[in-house]
């Protein structure tokens, strides 16, 4: 865009401004807008505007302003467009950080999608080539279209996720998969083939408004069908696309000149936006609180099968102990009937502390000095007695015991092999057998 001013012999100019083949700081004033200095003369002055806007729509109000005005209201613009990208960068920068910390693609879809939402305005209103990339001569001439189709992109993951497509309506799938093709397709082409794609921007925006249509249609559908399985996430939806929708048609009206600039003290996009954002981010608060909730019960029920399990464990091992107890009683009922014993007064010994021995339960004795050791069936450890071998030899029933070293006596009804210097028991114990008692021991077994 050149702006010219008319002199007597001609044309002179006085100001440029563009992105196609200039970079941001070839024009006459730094700002993202084309503004033109103009001296303030005291006769008619007529001037002469070239727009070169060729392969696309052109429709822009001309406003006349006086510098001091226009840089503070230009002040307060730039004040709100902090706020409201701040906002933007904010809800994105939350999303993906609750992305991370509960493990939940939902954010990180929702995040992507606010991102490209707040670079798309950004670049819409001419804030990236002045901040992002003021030096490229090409670039802002088609970055708005390639954003555009990545936000398509971004929107038909997250309505999938967000709108449970893939779990309940599978057949829409396909169609969500198409939509994605097709939006891949032409970023992918638009970026292979910049200059001639500049030619055909008209008819590739026209085809992007109608898919764009047709995808929100589709969504629209896929949220009915899902309103009763999640009313409350639906009926967000539909306030939060709604608010978007209504601005985008409002600022299609007015790049296509269906409707004046001047009627919309703020830009209807960015009123769509931040009513839609606001809204979905109320959802996704909505859900993060679900979440929490759901982990908040499954970590209970967690705690109370791991209280469960702990308790069964415990009853597990008394169940183990039990077990042995009962195979130690059951082994010792055995070696009774082996033996052929009944439970009488006279088959018991008592110690000097009072406990009762039942001569079945004894497998051998061994003599230490002044004590002596009861070995008894199922017990590793002995019962020991203050006593000698001598007094404790005139107790015990000759039929049952017999002496067989100077330190030992053996149940001789445990006896499961007499070698000619040991005997072996029937729990695999050897005793040493003396020469002395070998005689005897021999008498008795027979």
């Amino acid at each position: 865009m050149v702006l010219y001013q008319k002199q007597q012999h001609g044309f002179e100019r006085i100001g440029i401004g563009g992105d196609r083949g200039l970079s941001f700081k070839d024009r006459t004033y730094n700002n993202r807008r084309y503004l033109f200095p103009l001296q303030a003369l005291d006769t008619i002055t007529d001037y002469l505007l070239m727009v070169d806007k060729r392969y696309a729509s052109v429709s822009f109000p001309l406003k006349i302003w006086n510098k001091q005005q226009f840089e503070q209201y230009e002040s307060k613009q730039n004040i709100f467009y902090g706020l409201y990208f701040g906002m933007l960068f904010f809800v994105g920068f939350v999303s993906l950080f609750s992305a991370f910390i509960l493990k939940n693609k939902s954010f990180l879809l929702y995040s992507i999608y606010v991102v490209l939402m707040a670079l798309y305005i950004f670049t819409a209103l001419g804030f990236s080539f002045q901040f992002l990339y003021p030096a490229s001569t090409t670039f802002n001439n088609y970055s708005r279209v390639l954003l555009i189709v990545a936000i398509a992109f971004a929107t038909v993951l997250f309505m999938r996720d967000y709108l449970l497509i893939d779990q309940y309506l599978p057949h829409l799938t396909k169609v969500f998969k198409g939509f994605n093709f097709l939006f891949t397709v032409m970023f992918v082409v638009w970026l292979l083939n910049i200059k001639s794609s500049n030619e055909y921007v008209i008819w590739i925006l026209n085809t992007i408004y109608i898919l764009f249509f047709l995808l929100f249609l589709f969504i629209y559908y896929a949220a009915a069908m899902q309103l009763r399985r999640i009313k409350a996430k639906v009926l967000l939806f539909f306030l939060a696309y709604t608010s978007m929708v209504a601005g985008s048609g409002l600022f299609i009206g007015i790049e296509y000149g269906w409707m004046q600039e001047e009627w919309f003290p703020i830009n209807p996009v960015l009123v769509g936006s931040a009513m839609e954002i606001l809204i979905l981010s109320l959802g996704m608060l909505f859900f993060a609180r679900d979440l929490q909730t759901q982990k908040i019960n499954l970590e209970s029920k967690s705690h109370n099968l791991t209280h469960q399990n702990q308790y069964l464990l415990n009853q597990y091992s008394e169940l183990e102990k039990n077990n042995e107890e009962l195979q130690k009683k059951n082994f010792i009922l055995k070696e009774r009937q082996q033996v052929g014993h009944a439970p009488t007064q006279d088959t018991w010994i008592t110690l000097s502390d009072n406990h009762q021995i039942n001569h079945a339960d004894i497998m051998h004795i061994r003599s230490d000095g002044h004590y002596l050791e009861f070995f008894l069936i199922g017990k590793d450890k002995p019962n020991i007695d203050r006593n000698t071998i001598k007094k404790l030899m005139i107790e015990l029933p000759a039929h049952n015991f017999a002496r067989v070293h100077r330190s030992h006596i053996v149940n001789i009804h445990k006896i499961q092999q007499l070698k000619s210097t040991e005997i072996i028991l029937t729990d695999g114990k050897v005793i040493p057998l003396s020469r002395t008692y070998k005689p005897s021991i021999k008498a008795l077994i027979k």
